[in-house]
């Protein structure tokens, strides 16, 4: 018999703060534009001619443009490929990227564990136009006690301190989210943990 995974929560401060999410951000991108540079550059040294790599007169460099135009989609998807490798396959380890590795992070799903390709996916898709724009990705979790940002909202996932042990068991609930100004404001609803013992205090008052 296979024993039910329950969800759990944290403390308060086992939350990853803003500052050590954008450690993470800071570092993670470094190594993503590192990865650009390399695996760029071995691209093209594969493609084009070596004659036209040195070339430095205008018309030799009009030249590089044409050799280099055909292979553009495959450069961008061998860029592309490795930098969503890093960023899904790395999260699905307990230990994380290299930016939450330094940063002392981690990331979990409602019941404490890694989350699933599926969920992760997910979270990066969100992630990857939302944190082009600061404020979008990361004011929500400067106001709320377990800190999400935009992404983490919609993934069902949270960020906490690599050590961090859970508190206590769960309940999974909705948590309604406001976003906007009157007459452009909207409500999303998101998937929360609720203490088990709080839930249970909430049920018996109503009853």
């Amino acid at each position: 018999m296979v024993d039910q995974v329950e969800a759990v929560y944290f403390k308060p401060e086992d939350y990853a703060s803003t500052p050590r999410r954008l450690t993470a951000l800071l570092i993670d991108t470094i190594v993503v534009f590192l990865l650009f540079l390399v695996i760029g550059n071995i691209v093209v040294r594969m493609t084009v001619p070596a004659d036209v790599l040195k070339s430095t007169t205008a018309e030799q460099k009009e030249a590089l443009k044409k050799e280099a135009a055909p292979i553009l989609g495959y450069l961008l998807l061998s860029l592309i490929g490795p930098a969503t490798l890093y960023h899904i396959a790395l999260r699905k380890t307990r230990g994380g990227t290299l930016g939450y590795r330094v940063a002392g992070i981690r990331l979990v799903n409602p019941f404490g564990q890694p989350p699933n390709i599926k969920t992760l996916l997910k979270r990066f898709l969100v992630a990857v136009p939302t944190c082009m724009f600061f404020a979008i990705a990361y004011t929500p979790s400067r106001k709320q006690p377990k800190r999400q940002a935009f992404h983490d909202q919609v993934a069902g996932t949270w960020l906490i301190r690599r050590r961090a042990e859970p508190a206590g068991s769960a309940q999974l609930a909705s948590q309604p989210q406001l976003y906007g100004v009157y007459p452009f404001a909207f409500m999303l609803t998101f998937l929360d943990v609720v203490p088990a013992e709080q839930e249970e205090g909430q049920q018996t008052g109503e009853g």
